[in-house]
């Protein structure tokens, strides 16, 4: 029996649970030397053949496991000329802005690997440009019309039905792999998990449910402010939830953020043909 055999032989693995311990196997020492890009695009492809999570699956052991796989939900637009991130457009002008709108793309795109569960890319404006940002090749649904609040919730409550979710956006320069494992790992103990942002908002927002997706999306939180996290933690508490807080990161928005980003590794070149 193969490798492959001996991980499946009446073990209950997914596709994806079998490649990752493929991945970590010492006879499949081909597969741990693949790029992040390939290793990241045969996880996606494994993703859209595994079977859709159920409400619960069964340990080894035959006791019953309530640990759904969550979503990760993407909110993203088309990198495009002149479109979005106005602030930062007005220091560098929009080919200068373009370039980094692309650069954080592909930072997400490679820490894409440390999510554990499905994903789902929530995409305003043409999924043509989105060509070599290494998020091309996610299921791309059209994103929602309204605010912000209303863009979330519509996204996270259809996410919702199927499961518990995580929301992120593509503002975080330093975003790694570990960042998305660790808020995957807080959904599995808690009702509300919230990523915060070193500029007072949040960079992910998780929910096991929709019991709380109406408080977390309300339209009268201070949405793109410095409050809105602790606002957002206030109204919570007030309908008895406390949510967990985890990995702190920073937002790129203005000329200082690039710099701040720049100092800390974040890079705006693009990835060499080797690493495709």
């Amino acid at each position: 029996m193969g490798i492959a055999g001996r991980l499946l032989g009446g073990s209950g693995y997914s596709h994806r649970h079998l490649f990752r311990s493929l991945v970590d196997c010492a006879g499949a020492a081909d597969l741990r030397q693949w790029p992040v890009e390939r290793r990241q695009h045969a996880l996606r492809r494994l993703d859209q053949r595994a079977p859709a999570p159920t409400s619960s699956t069964r340990s080894p052991a035959g006791q019953r496991d309530p640990i759904m796989r969550p979503r990760l939900c993407i909110l993203a637009r088309s990198p495009e000329l002149g479109v979005g991130k106005r602030r930062l457009a007005a220091s560098l002008g929009d080919a200068a802005t373009l370039a980094v709108y692309q650069a954080l793309l592909r930072q997400l795109a490679r820490a894409l690997p440390g999510w554990p569960g499905p994903m789902t890319l929530f995409l305003d404006g043409p999924v043509e440009a989105l060509q070599d940002s290494g998020l091309d090749d996610l299921p791309c649904q059209d994103q929602a019309g309204g605010s912000l609040a209303q863009r979330m919730q519509a996204t996270l409550g259809s996410a919702l039905s199927q499961g518990p979710a995580l929301i992120i956006g593509t503002d975080t320069p330093l975003i790694q792999a570990q960042h998305l494992a660790a808020m995957a790992e807080l959904l599995n103990h808690h009702e509300v998990a919230i990523g915060p942002a070193r500029d007072g908002g949040y960079w992910a927002l998780g929910l096991r449910s929709p019991r709380y997706l109406a408080t977390c999306c309300a339209e009268d939180l201070p949405w793109s402010s410095s409050q809105l996290l602790q606002a957002t933690q206030s109204t919570l508490a007030s309908a008895g939830c406390h949510p967990a807080l985890g990995p702190l990161l920073m937002d790129l928005d203005t000329a200082e953020d690039l710099h701040h980003a720049q100092s800390l590794g974040f890079t705006l070149g693009t990835p060499s043909p080797s690493s495709a």
